[in-house]
C-alpha cells in the first residue's frame, strides 16, 4: 500500500489546487500520528480556542479520497477539487459555524500527499511518541493484565503483584529491544509501587 501511494504522489501533487480562485470559509486542521500518540488531547488543546470545532475522528478523507490515493480513479485536477468540495462540505457539518475544525483521524497520514495538494490552507499536526513512553505504557499496562504466561503463584513481593519479575523483564527488555533503545531497561526501576513518569524518563539507564 505504502508503495502505491507514494507511486501516485507525483501525479496527484502536479494537479496542485490554487487557492486563490476559490472561495473557503472553513479551514480543516488535520492531527495525524499513531493511536495512543496524544492526539486526543493535542485536538482538545486546539479545540478549547473559541474559533476551532474538534469534530474528532472523521472518516470523510478516506471515503473520498482512497481512490485517488491509490490511483484507482483518474488523477486529474477534476477530481482532485472534487475530493475538496466533498470533504469541506461534510466537514462543515461538523463545524457548529466555526471556521476552523480539527480532523484527528490518524490514519490520515496515509493521505497527507493528496491533503496538501487539495487543501493547501490546511494545517497538518504530526503527533510523535516517544519510545521510552511506549515502555513505561507498557510495564504498566503488564502489571495489570491476566495473562497465564505473566503470572505466577509462587513469587515474592515486589510491589507489581503475582507477576514474575523474571518473565516480566524478558518480555519488557523484548520491548526495549524492539524500539532499538540503546541501553538496556533499568530493571530495577520497574518493580516498585512509584509511579511511572508519562515520558518512560526514569525507565533506561
Amino acid at each position: 500500500m505504502f508503495k502505491l501511494i507514494k507511486s501516485n504522489y507525483p501525479a496527484i501533487s502536479k494537479n496542485s489546487i490554487d487557492i486563490n480562485n476559490l472561495q473557503t470559509n472553513i479551514t480543516p486542521i488535520f492531527i495525524v500520528g499513531m493511536p495512543r500518540s496524544g492526539t486526543t488531547l493535542v485536538e482538545q488543546i486546539v479545540s478549547s480556542h473559541s474559533l476551532v470545532t474538534g469534530a474528532g475522528e472523521l472518516p470523510f478523507v478516506d471515503q473520498f479520497g482512497r481512490l485517488l490515493n491509490e490511483g484507482l480513479t483518474e488523477i486529474n485536477k477534476d477530481n482532485i477539487l472534487e475530493f475538496r468540495e466533498n470533504y469541506l462540505r461534510k466537514l462543515k457539518n461538523c463545524s457548529y459555524n466555526k471556521g476552523i475544525v480539527t480532523d484527528k483521524m490518524t490514519s490520515n497520514f496515509l493521505y497527507i500527499g493528496l491533503i496538501s495538494t487539495a487543501l493547501p490552507e490546511a494545517k497538518i499536526i504530526h503527533v510523535k511518541r516517544n519510545p521510552a513512553a511506549d515502555l513505561a505504557l507498557e510495564t504498566r499496562r503488564l502489571k495489570l493484565a491476566i495473562e497465564g504466561n505473566v503470572l505466577t503463584t509462587n513469587t515474592a513481593s515486589n510491589g507489581m503483584g503475582n507477576i514474575d519479575p523474571e518473565r516480566m523483564k524478558k518480555a519488557l527488555v523484548q520491548l526495549a529491544e524492539n524500539y532499538k533503545f540503546e541501553n538496556s531497561p533499568n530493571m530495577s526501576l520497574y518493580f516498585t509501587d512509584k509511579y511511572l513518569p508519562s515520558d518512560g524518563s526514569l525507565m533506561i539507564k
